[in-house]
């Protein structure tokens, strides 16, 4: 693999808006994700294949969704990548990090956390395992690269699935393939800003001392009569 020059590239694309981590930081992570895995594949690599993004010439065929084409996985392997479950969760009681009394609104901070997945699929079960170690691995390796496009956390706790039948994920006549599944947690911090409709608010603030004893008032009837 060359020096890490592909890291600057995976970004992406300045036409797809379906990324924005504003709108939908599962699709983003799940792109980014995407994009991660073919900027890797571009350059010489252990596996011997590399990614083009003509379908034709490419070594490799990486996409977020799966080939229909039996001719294609027939005789290319290919990763699919998906996403799991995801789950929004209070990190504190609350996560309150700010609230204006004046307004009533508040902003708050929640954790995601959900799952990224490639699916290898190949007809020679050696060339999955070959591919699904090396994208679980270099992933790990690399998982900054990820975190810095708005990853909370990415890229510990892999789980490598051992090689098995994709029933369920290829049609039935796709004889003979092989699927590893690399199932990788992570999550999102999803920060809003929020002012609740019909909701009482604080108009104004003022002092009350009382002494202990007798009970008057010192403050602010008292304030108010010194010269």
């Amino acid at each position: 693999m060359s020096s890490g020059q592909f890291i600057a590239r995976i970004r992406p694309q300045a036409n797809d808006g379906t990324t924005d981590i504003r709108t939908s930081p599962l699709a983003h992570g799940k792109r980014i994700f995407m994009y991660f895995l073919q900027e890797l594949f571009r350059d010489p690599n252990p596996t011997g294949f590399r990614y083009m993004d003509d379908d034709k010439e490419t070594g490799i065929i990486i996409k977020g969704a799966f080939a229909k084409d039996q001719e294609t996985y027939n005789t290319k392997p290919i990763i699919a990548v998906d996403r799991g479950g995801a789950q929004i969760q209070s990190r504190t009681l609350g996560s309150i990090e700010f609230v204006d009394y004046k307004t009533g609104g508040y902003t708050r901070t929640e954790l995601i956390p959900f799952s990224l997945i490639a699916r290898v699929l190949s007809e020679n079960e050696y060339t999955a395992e070959q591919i699904a170690y090396f994208v679980a691995s270099t992933t790990f390796l690399l998982r900054h690269v990820l975190i810095r496009q708005g990853f909370y956390h990415v890229g510990n706790q892999m789980v490598i699935n051992p090689p098995m039948q994709p029933v369920g994920v290829v049609p039935a006549d796709q004889a003979g393939l092989v699927m590893i599944q690399i199932t990788m947690p992570c999550s999102h911090l999803m920060t809003g800003r929020f002012v609740p409709i019909n909701r009482p608010y604080l108009k104004d603030t003022h002092t009350i001392i009382k002494d202990s004893q007798s009970g008057a008032t010192l403050l602010p009837e008292d304030e108010g009569s010194q010269d």
